[in-house]
């Protein structure tokens, strides 16, 4: 993504750095929607062919990358558990484009959790190989 004068992505930036500070989830689902209407303006500006599902994704997860929002994952959890599969007797309403963001979070929160971990994944099961074929080595001088 073009980084150079990106007014909209650091606005969407700034506001969702504010979801890990509020405590309710209401108003933690106030600053998605407006997290998301500025990166909507932001692709409809960039694109010519139109919004995609696509292309809003792909820029939530450089938002909530360039966030550093703690316990990410789990501040998405708590607004999907609220506000989509919340208990009958929450009076809260939530439209569909709202549960559409949640949604697009989730798979966001998903998407970076299971690159960090795929990474350190594979550079520990490197590491582990070479450790066991060092004690290989190892057991073969002993028996020398």
């Amino acid at each position: 993504m073009d980084t150079t004068n990106n007014t909209l992505y650091s606005k969407a930036i700034q506001e969702f750095r504010r979801v890990s500070v509020l405590t309710l989830p209401i108003d933690k689902m106030k600053c998605l929607v407006v997290c998301m209407h500025l990166i909507e303006e932001e692709v409809a500006e960039k694109t010519k062919e139109g919004i995609s599902a696509d292309s809003i994704l792909s820029a939530l997860v450089y938002v909530t990358f360039h966030s550093n929002t703690n316990m990410l994952y789990s501040q998405s959890k708590l607004l999907q558990d609220y506000c989509i599969t919340r208990p009958p007797r929450i009076p809260f309403y939530v439209s569909e484009k709202e549960e559409l963001y949640i949604t697009n979070l989730m798979c966001a929160a998903d998407h970076l959790l299971n690159t960090a971990t795929g990474f350190k994944k594979k550079n520990w099961k490197k590491k582990k190989k070479k450790k066991k074929k060092f004690e290989i080595n190892k057991k073969k001088k002993k028996k020398k």
